[in-house]
């Protein structure tokens, strides 16, 4: 009788999204960039991120600012830049605001405790196993990740080990955390070739 209570959960635009991640690659294909501009990341142009590259401010300042403002919530720039892509590309319901983030983040989580990988060697069935619906806990504990940590320390020993860098490769990335902490923190040259690569997940695509 108690069913008479509750209506049966279908998919929505929130805690039980499905996302056709094939379509979602064959319509925003990740060759095709949204800015033309080489190397031109348009959320790092923003008042703190002129802080984060300034070269008048210790590195070591430099990163501890990122994390000050991000850990206060007061540079939102990387939650706007997501909500974006969450609403628009993926056709999700907006977050009212960061709160409703972790949430989410949280619900999804206890969805993907249940997934398994197969033991196979098959690797469409390995590529089908991360591109489940439930997976997009992927993409909304990597995007909250970024509030905590940075991969600036990754960067200078980088920057130690060569002195002039022509191009970068960052492999199986997911969303790619160096790459997006090279963007923050310096001002990059046109000439620098930079490289990511993974299989088709959402947190990939983002």
């Amino acid at each position: 009788m108690t069913e008479i209570f509750y209506q049966k959960k279908k998919e929505n635009q929130l805690d039980n999204l499905v996302i056709d991640v094939k379509k979602i690659y064959e319509k925003y294909p990740i060759s095709k960039k949204i800015f033309p501009s080489p190397n031109l990341v348009k959320f790092t142009e923003n008042y703190f991120h002129k802080i984060y590259k300034s070269s008048f401010i210790p590195k070591k300042i430099r990163n501890y600012l990122w994390h000050i403002f991000r850990r206060l919530n007061l540079d939102l720039s990387w939650f706007r830049e997501f909500n974006k892509y969450w609403s628009k590309i993926l056709g999700a319901r907006p977050f009212w605001d960061i709160n409703d983030l972790f949430f989410l983040k949280n619900v999804y989580r206890l969805k993907f405790q249940y997934n398994i990988l197969p033991e196979s060697d098959d690797p469409y069935l390995h590529l089908e196993a991360w591109q489940r619906p439930e997976v997009i806990y992927q993409l909304l504990f990597l995007v909250c990740k970024e509030i905590f940590a940075n991969s600036f320390n990754i960067l200078n020993i980088l920057k130690k080990k060569k002195k002039k860098i022509n191009s970068i490769l960052e492999f199986g990335c997911g969303t790619a955390p160096i790459t997006t902490s090279l963007f923050e923190f310096h001002r990059l040259s046109k000439n620098i070739k930079i490289f990511i690569s993974d299989i088709q997940t959402i947190a990939f695509h983002y």
